[in-house]
């Protein structure tokens, strides 16, 4: 039963809760590390899982306290919504507290069906 829900993209253990969380959204078309390609077709940068179909992606913040980090996660947000893309962010606290991630990711998903 376990083994038929693994995913081999999961990059920690936040993403792999996110994503059998999300799975309950009953919304096909999830998928993770999703490449962004530059302009010679190489890969520039990956959303942790979303759906491409409406350009949101769910990226998993693991709340390290670092300045460098912190860019990071506001750099990365930056350059996929360049792309036209809408950023979700999870980090443990919401999983583990009364925070309506799956609900969150549903309202989003609505917005993205109306626009597109």
């Amino acid at each position: 039963m376990s083994l038929a829900r693994a995913n081999g993209g999961a990059e920690s253990p936040l993403e792999s809760r996110t994503r059998l969380l999300l799975r309950h959204t009953g919304i096909p078309g999830l998928q993770t590390q999703i490449p962004f390609y530059d302009q010679w077709g190489l890969v520039w940068n990956r959303a942790a899982m979303g759906w491409p179909r409406w350009k949101l992606a769910v990226e998993c913040d693991e709340e390290k306290d670092s300045a460098g980090c912190r860019a990071w996660v506001h750099t990365h947000t930056a350059e996929l919504e360049s792309y036209g893309w809408t950023v979700v962010w999870v980090t443990e606290s919401m999983l583990s507290g009364q925070n309506d991630i799956v609900e969150r990711v549903r309202r989003k998903l609505l917005a993205a069906a109306r626009r597109g």
